[in-house]
């Protein structure tokens, strides 16, 4: 099983594993590149005998009808998947590029977030600064996390909101 809820917002994928290996099961989810996630829908990419096996222990009544229609009418429109994934990977080159410039840490990511350190290593103090200025992002308690917050990546002009905030607090 590969999950690549995140698989759209990078340049590799490992859909290739299931036509080299019998036992491959790959899943995505709409809720992130296709902005469905109230919808909690998914699907799952594999050789027909596994999806076979799959369908025999399925709920039949796992999607009703207006999750099926989003479902549907948002695999059809490519373009405009391809669109909003494009500008989302460029937003978040653009903003880790940014972060540097101030001194933030930026993991590398593949995904529709990045995971950014301050200077200083406090997450709470930047967390609670850019809270305060009605910036949300998410703070981890746990320590191997804490210094750090993951900022989930929006439209240029929500990151260029949250940059300022970023700037502000120091």
């Amino acid at each position: 099983m590969v999950d690549e809820a995140y698989a759209d917002f990078a340049e590799e994928n490992a859909l290739s594993l299931v036509k080299s290996h019998g036992n491959v099961v790959v899943t995505r989810t709409l809720s992130k590149s296709y902005s469905l996630a109230g919808m909690r829908l998914g699907l799952a990419i594999a050789r027909p005998e596994v999806i076979a096996a799959l369908d025999k222990i399925r709920d039949h009544y796992n999607l009703d009808r207006l999750a099926q229609a989003a479902c549907a009418a948002a695999l059809t429109d490519q373009a405009y998947f391809r669109a909003c994934t494009e500008e989302i990977r460029a937003t978040r080159q653009w903003f880790t590029a940014e972060l540097g410039k101030i001194n933030y840490t930026v993991t590398a990511s593949k995904g529709n977030f990045v995971f950014a350190v301050p200077p200083d290593r406090d997450g709470k103090r930047a967390y609670e600064g850019l809270f305060a200025r009605k910036v949300l992002v998410r703070h981890f308690t746990d320590p191997l996390l804490a210094h750090g917050l993951r900022i989930s990546i929006g439209t240029r002009e929500e990151m260029e909101t949250t940059l300022k905030a970023i700037q502000e607090i120091g």
